[in-house]
């Protein structure tokens, strides 16, 4: 039997969770402007016709959940124009083993925004990143 330790100590990355608040920031509020790739695919006709920009993760959310996925891809394009302190950025970046749980809890915390019953369960959610190469360290 293993005995817990009482005095031990719930050690919290303080930098985790701060990347934990700005990621889930750039999912709710990265907008796709009209005439960018992607903007079409996913804007109303209203959208389109108002020339509004879209929430483009919000597209992509409702996307995962209609087909029962659990990855939501992201563009690093996206979050470099988002991440204007470049923090976010160069976390994920250079220690992206060491962020990714805080990634998925904010993907997750995302998905019980948008999709009520759907984040119920007990799914475990994804992201995973493209278009890094066309990006400078």
């Amino acid at each position: 039997m293993t005995s817990v330790n009482p005095s031990a100590e719930l050690i919290v990355d303080a930098q985790g969770e701060k990347l934990d608040k700005k990621f889930l920031e750039f999912l709710q509020n990265f907008h796709l402007a009209p005439g960018t790739p992607g903007y079409n695919e996913f804007a109303t006709e209203e959208e389109k016709k108002k020339k509004k920009p879209i929430k483009y993760y919000e597209h992509l959310a409702k996307e995962l959940k209609d087909n029962d996925k659990q990855t939501l891809y992201v563009d690093f394009e996206h979050l470099a124009k988002f991440d204007e302190s470049f923090e976010l950025r160069e976390a994920i970046l250079g220690e992206y083993y060491r962020y990714d749980p805080y990634i998925r809890k904010s993907v997750r915390q995302f998905m019980r925004s948008l999709a009520g019953e759907h984040a119920k369960d007990n799914k475990a959610y994804y992201c995973a990143f493209y278009n890094l190469s066309s990006l400078e360290k």
